[in-house]
């Protein structure tokens, strides 16, 4: 049974984050920005995890086109746009 205090904390949280017991990845999200970021130590391990969606795998892109595809949805001013393109510049795949 969850402890009612991280259950709380849980459904509140805005800003999430998720590390391996392998250290082989990471993942960190947030709500406010709709974007969560996945991190590898090896291309392996990336598509090893990627893998394991089946399906779903497709839910993988880069953060400059999730910015693409919000941007659609949301239409961003330019004071947003701005700030997704400063994150994608931080969050680029690396092969």
């Amino acid at each position: 049974m969850m402890d009612r205090s991280t259950e709380e904390l849980a459904i509140v949280s805005d800003d999430i984050a998720w590390f391996s017991d392998s250290n082989d990845w990471a993942i960190i999200g947030s709500r406010d920005w709709e974007i969560a970021v996945v991190g590898f130590t090896s291309l392996e391990t990336k598509e090893i995890f990627i893998k394991s969606f089946g399906e779903s795998a497709d839910m993988f892109t880069s953060v400059e086109k999730q910015a693409e595809i919000l941007d659609e949805m949301l239409n961003f001013n330019n004071n947003e746009k701005n700030e997704y393109y400063k994150l994608a510049k931080n969050y680029i795949d690396k092969v």
